[in-house]
Protein backbone atom coordinates (compact mmCIF):
# COMPACT_ATOMS: atom_id res chain seq x y z
CA UNK A 1 0.00 0.00 0.00
CA UNK A 2 1.46 3.35 -1.00
CA UNK A 3 1.50 6.37 1.25
CA UNK A 4 -0.62 9.38 0.41
CA UNK A 5 0.79 12.79 1.22
CA UNK A 6 -1.26 15.84 2.12
CA UNK A 7 -0.64 18.74 -0.27
CA UNK A 8 -0.53 22.12 1.49
CA UNK A 9 -0.30 25.45 -0.34
CA UNK A 10 1.48 28.52 1.01
CA UNK A 11 -0.85 31.50 1.39
CA UNK A 12 0.77 33.26 -1.54
CA UNK A 13 -0.53 30.55 -3.92
CA UNK A 14 -3.55 32.64 -4.90
CA UNK A 15 -1.31 35.69 -5.35
CA UNK A 16 1.01 33.67 -7.60
CA UNK A 17 -1.94 32.60 -9.75
CA UNK A 18 -2.67 36.23 -10.67
CA UNK A 19 0.56 36.29 -12.67
CA UNK A 20 -0.10 33.01 -14.48
CA UNK A 21 -2.09 32.76 -17.69
CA UNK A 22 -5.57 31.42 -16.83
CA UNK A 23 -5.30 28.59 -19.36
CA UNK A 24 -2.66 26.99 -17.09
CA UNK A 25 -4.54 27.28 -13.76
CA UNK A 26 -6.21 23.87 -13.97
CA UNK A 27 -3.05 22.05 -15.12
CA UNK A 28 -0.99 23.64 -12.34
CA UNK A 29 -3.55 22.76 -9.68
CA UNK A 30 -3.82 19.16 -10.93
CA UNK A 31 -0.03 18.77 -11.05
CA UNK A 32 0.29 20.12 -7.52
CA UNK A 33 -2.43 17.82 -6.20
CA UNK A 34 -0.83 14.84 -7.95
CA UNK A 35 2.20 15.38 -5.71
CA UNK A 36 0.08 13.85 -2.94
CA UNK A 37 0.31 10.45 -4.61
CA UNK A 38 3.77 10.84 -6.16
CA UNK A 39 5.85 13.55 -4.44
CA UNK A 40 8.82 12.69 -6.64
CA UNK A 41 7.22 12.32 -10.09
CA UNK A 42 9.05 11.70 -13.33
CA UNK A 43 10.78 14.90 -14.39
CA UNK A 44 11.10 16.43 -10.92
CA UNK A 45 14.41 18.04 -10.01
CA UNK A 46 16.07 18.82 -6.71
CA UNK A 47 17.13 22.47 -6.66
CA UNK A 48 20.88 22.94 -6.46
CA UNK A 49 22.18 24.41 -3.24
CA UNK A 50 18.97 23.67 -1.36
CA UNK A 51 18.49 20.97 1.25
CA UNK A 52 14.93 19.88 0.49
CA UNK A 53 13.51 21.94 -2.40
CA UNK A 54 12.21 20.41 -5.60
CA UNK A 55 10.55 21.61 -8.77
CA UNK A 56 8.26 20.27 -11.44
CA UNK A 57 7.39 21.82 -14.78
CA UNK A 58 3.94 22.70 -16.05
CA UNK A 59 4.47 24.30 -19.45
CA UNK A 60 6.51 27.49 -18.97
CA UNK A 61 5.73 27.51 -15.24
CA UNK A 62 7.43 25.86 -12.28
CA UNK A 63 6.03 24.55 -9.01
CA UNK A 64 8.57 24.80 -6.19
CA UNK A 65 7.86 22.54 -3.22
CA UNK A 66 9.34 20.73 -0.27
CA UNK A 67 8.59 17.26 1.07
CA UNK A 68 8.22 16.25 4.70
CA UNK A 69 8.41 12.46 4.49
CA UNK A 70 8.10 12.02 8.26
CA UNK A 71 4.77 13.90 8.32
CA UNK A 72 3.57 12.86 4.84
CA UNK A 73 3.20 16.49 3.72
CA UNK A 74 4.08 18.20 0.44
CA UNK A 75 4.29 21.97 0.92
CA UNK A 76 3.90 23.98 -2.30
CA UNK A 77 5.98 27.11 -1.75
CA UNK A 78 5.86 28.99 -5.01
CA UNK A 79 4.43 28.86 -8.50
CA UNK A 80 5.70 31.06 -11.28
CA UNK A 81 7.24 31.57 -14.67
CA UNK A 82 10.57 29.81 -15.07
CA UNK A 83 12.39 33.12 -15.62
CA UNK A 84 11.17 34.57 -12.31
CA UNK A 85 10.60 31.70 -9.89
CA UNK A 86 14.25 31.01 -9.03
CA UNK A 87 15.07 34.58 -7.98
Amino acid sequence: MSKTYTVVFERKYTKDLKYIHPSYHKAIFEAAMALGKHPRPEGYLKLKGEENLFRIRVGPYRIIYTIFDDKLIVLVLEIGDRKDVYK
